[in-house]
């Protein structure tokens, strides 16, 4: 699934191309990732930003001279957004096909491919386009742009003092946009063992989370996001940051830093990769707190 390096790359490739532009034609194929009505209801409607909250794409459509509708995107498992030649035969899985003309009568399109439709997009009104959706309230706060404060993250773990770290970044409600890829680097990169409890950290390891967080997905971004399997940009290109995964995807190897075997294990239902030895067991890691 793309996780927020992936959304944001996604996003900045496409601006450029997208935004200032008039949607002249909309079609969906496929009802359960774009209803028909809300199609209809793009045609006419200008591309003035796309933003981007957590994992979701938010496209903010101005009719007239003001902001009408969000055009909101998630791309779910193995969704794609992506700048596509008129001329080219459409690839199979595309969903979503959308004509966007820009101001000198150029044109642009962009399709929604998905091999397993489980992405979806679709409309909210837009009361103040300074607020975004009520879809995204229930969303934690974003650990990029800024970076994560230590007190907002030592308050966001204080309500889930049970969770596992593993599963703490997992949970969109305490920080946005982390999945599994960034959640295993993230505590590698912090020293922190994923099976330690949230409400066990002490100080030092939540300024050590902190850190790490915004230092990982700001590398992840600069490498234009991890292509493991499907994942590409607005204009179809791999990401780079696979080649520095230190510990997502290697167990059994030897980890990067000790040469320890990486082992693995499953937590909040997913597979979870660590290194014994720089991520020390939680009896171990509260040492670093004296």
């Amino acid at each position: 699934m793309p996780e927020l390096p992936e959304v944001e790359t996604i996003r900045k490739t496409l601006w450029p191309a997208v935004t200032g532009r008039t949607i002249l034609q909309a079609e969906a194929s496929a009802n359960e990732v774009m209803s028909v009505e809300d199609c209809e209801q793009l045609i006419g409607k200008t591309v003035t930003d796309i933003r981007r909250r957590g994992k979701y794409l938010l496209f903010l459509l101005q009719e007239g001279n003001r902001p009408s509708l969000w055009l909101l995107v998630h791309l779910r498992m193995t969704g794609r957004l992506l700048i596509h030649r008129f001329e080219d035969p459409l690839p199979k899985h595309t969903h979503v096909r959308l004509v966007l003309q820009s101001v000198d009568l150029q044109r642009t399109l962009l399709i929604f491919q998905d091999t397993r439709r489980f992405g979806r997009m679709w409309l909210r009104r837009v009361s103040d386009s300074s607020q975004l959706p009520t879809d995204m309230d229930k969303l934690g706060p974003e650990p990029v742009d800024p970076p994560l404060a230590k007190e907002t993250l030592k308050k966001q773990l204080k309500k889930h003092p049970a969770l596992t770290l593993k599963a703490a970044l997992l949970n969109q409600s305490v920080i946005a946009g982390i999945g599994n890829i960034y959640a295993d680097e993230i505590l590698y990169a912090a020293g922190l063992p994923p099976q330690q409890r949230a409400g066990t950290l002490g100080d030092n390891q939540i300024s050590q989370l902190a850190t790490a967080i915004p230092q990982v997905l700001q590398q992840a971004i600069a490498e234009c996001g991890t292509t493991l399997r499907n994942y590409v940009d607005g204009w179809s290109r791999e990401g780079r940051f696979q080649n520095c995964l230190n510990v997502y995807g290697r167990a059994g190897l030897p980890c990067r830093h000790c040469g320890q075997t990486l082992l693995k294990t499953r937590l909040a239902g997913r597979t979870t990769t660590w290194c014994p030895s720089c991520q020390p067991r939680h009896s171990e890691a509260r040492q670093t707190d004296s």
